[in-house]
């Protein structure tokens, strides 16, 4: 997130990461909105639309929550403009001296622009968890985001602790349960392989030994990362269900609505 922004990133650097950064937004775009409308759905005592109806929900609302993110970041561009120009002029140093001079309003310039990159990382959740909840637009997202993540900062940091402390024993709990799941599986398999066979197997596990290189070795090895991928899976599915509850939370506090107050009916023209 940061290489974007930094002032010795190269455009090739630049380039790169915004465009890793775009996949990773639209992918969560979508299964952010389906997490976050199946959340919003269960707090508010309203009978969630399952799986399949939930994706289905994020397959339709993501470029809202994408379109938000964007929004934010064309701006932080278009704002860096006037101080692309005046980089230009710090080529020389007679341009340097008169930066200098004018570096006063380059750093208020850069405030507007602190405003607005903070807004994007840390405000990106709850834009995502405005569309689940609200099914608005991109402008929506955007202004309920800003809004509720600038007037209550210590609210939102204190909820942010709060998932961290509680996240601790549940990653705690899944870990264990997902190394239960493959040591007692191999643990079964070992009465008839026999302890050689499965010191062999477990060296394969872990990318060594002879057994690594077959293909039943590599499908084994398939499997056990699959465990792995799961457990974090878990983690992406608690921080949208946190940012969910976050979101739902601030708007209770700052605009007075309902916390089991969700948006059901399909917006006209849908």
């Amino acid at each position: 997130v940061s290489v974007p922004l930094l002032p010795r990133a190269t455009l090739g650097q630049m380039a790169g990461t915004l465009a890793r950064l775009a996949w990773f937004v639209a992918v969560w775009s979508i299964f952010g909105s389906a997490i976050a409308r199946h959340v919003a759905l269960r707090l508010a005592a309203e009978e969630p639309a399952g799986l399949p109806g939930s994706l289905w929900f994020g397959s339709r609302t993501w470029p809202a929550a994408f379109s938000a993110a964007a929004l934010v970041l064309a701006g932080i561009f278009l704002l860096s403009l006037p101080g692309a120009l005046i980089g230009l002029v710090m080529r020389t140093n007679i341009g340097l001296a008169l930066a200098g001079i004018l570096w006063p309003l380059v750093l208020l310039g850069g405030i507007v622009l602190a405003i607005l990159a903070i807004g994007l990382v840390a405000g990106w959740p709850l834009m995502v968890s405005s569309v689940g909840v609200e099914r608005g637009d991109a402008f929506q997202a955007i202004s309920t985001a800003f809004s509720y993540l600038y007037q209550r900062p210590l609210h939102y940091a204190f909820y942010a602790l709060v998932a961290a402390i509680v996240a601790v024993p549940a990653f705690a709990a899944a870990g264990l349960f997902a190394d239960a799941t493959g040591s007692l599986a191999l643990w079964a398999a070992s009465f008839g392989m026999g302890a050689e066979r499965t010191a062999d197997v477990v060296a394969a596990l872990d990318g060594s030994g002879p057994v690594a290189a077959t293909w039943g070795g590599k499908a084994l090895g398939y499997w056990t990362r699959g465990v792995a991928t799961l457990l974090a899976s878990f983690g992406w599915g608690y921080a949208w269900a946190i940012a969910t509850a976050a979101y739902m939370l601030l708007r209770r506090d700052v605009d007075g609505t309902e916390f089991d107050e969700v948006v059901l009916d399909e917006p006209v023209g849908a």
